[in-house]
């Protein structure tokens, strides 16, 4: 049970719907948002010794806000999950002030924690092609392999996200157009990717020998008959890393960082691979460039005339 008054617990579950229903956001991200403020109350009915009322709130101090990001400091949680939890934090405020009327600029100011600039790590071509083919080979039940290696192509043939390829409907795939449309990408944004034979063939070919109705929303099932989780996707990576002695960021999203940086070394342009991965930001397609530089570096200073020269 949510430590809340009445009032705000109605204004809570409000919120919650208003996010479902109006804003329209992902099952994904309303769970993490959901997730997220629940705890941050959680905090601050420790914090202030009784469930939490709209005063607590409309007279909190700065100090307060000080202390939630310090507890989850000392519970090692990191800048990422923290500043995602502040950010559905100030959401739900926000909806607060909009719907009782309350003043929260406490919450609305604090600053998130600073986070140290990482660049994506993209697998080679070599390793991004020895995993789907490795894949191909592991013993388990057939269509359960072949939906794992269709999973896996969408990964890095299509730059998906692990949420996205596994939110697709059969529907999504467009064959005459060429393309898979993404319903459900970052940001509730919609967009459509290239579909190559390869992948969509894959896919088919999963479909055909899938023991599930493929006529519901669902297009990768799990073994029970549910939609595919990601968590199994994960699990599936790790056994990988392990057999073909790849190293820890060889993950399901590493596919996608590998998708976006071989397309930057064949000579693909910077807004066409923004438009790929559905970032609504350039900067954030830009730290590929850096990638890209890395992969190039050497090559330059083998190639380049004056690298052979001394001043």
């Amino acid at each position: 049970m949510i430590p809340l008054s009445s009032e705000l617990s109605q204004y809570f579950h409000a919120w919650v719907a208003h996010l479902q229903h109006e804003r329209r956001y992902s099952l994904h991200t309303c769970t993490a948002y959901r997730h997220d403020v629940t705890e941050f109350i959680a905090f601050l009915s420790q914090y202030f010794g009784a469930p939490v009322n709209h005063e607590h709130l409309n007279t909190m101090h700065r100090t307060t806000m000080r202390a939630w990001l310090a507890y989850r400091h000392r519970q090692s949680l990191d800048a990422h999950s923290t500043q995602r939890a502040l950010s559905a934090v100030k959401h739900w405020a926000r909806y607060l002030e909009q719907t009782m009327g309350l003043s929260l600029s406490i919450i609305l100011s604090t600053r998130p924690p600073k986070i140290a600039s990482t660049l994506p790590k993209a697998l080679s071509q070599e390793q991004s092609a020895d995993i789907i083919e490795q894949i191909a080979t592991e013993e388990k039940i057939l269509w359960i392999r072949l939906r794992d290696r269709a999973i896996a192509l969408l990964l890095y043939g299509c730059g998906l996200r692990i949420s996205e390829a596994l939110s697709l409907s059969l529907r999504d795939l467009r064959h005459e157009e060429g393309v898979v449309h993404v319903r459900k990408g970052k940001g509730d944004k919609a967009r459509n990717v290239p579909l190559l034979p390869i992948i969509y063939d894959a896919v088919m070919d999963y479909c055909n020998h899938c023991p599930y109705d493929l006529s519901e929303d669902v297009l990768f099932y799990g073994a029970r008959g549910k939609r595919c989780d990601a968590r199994i996707i994960r699990k599936q990576m790790q056994q990988l890393r392990h057999a073909l002695m790849l190293p820890d960021y060889a993950t399901p999203h590493a596919l996608r960082h590998s998708f976006a940086t071989h397309l930057m070394q064949e000579g693909a342009h910077l807004r066409d691979i923004q438009s790929l991965l559905g970032h609504s930001q350039l900067a954030t397609t830009q730290r590929y460039t850096y990638v890209d530089l890395k992969h190039i570096l050497p090559q330059f200073h083998s190639a380049h005339p004056l690298s052979k020269t001394h001043v």
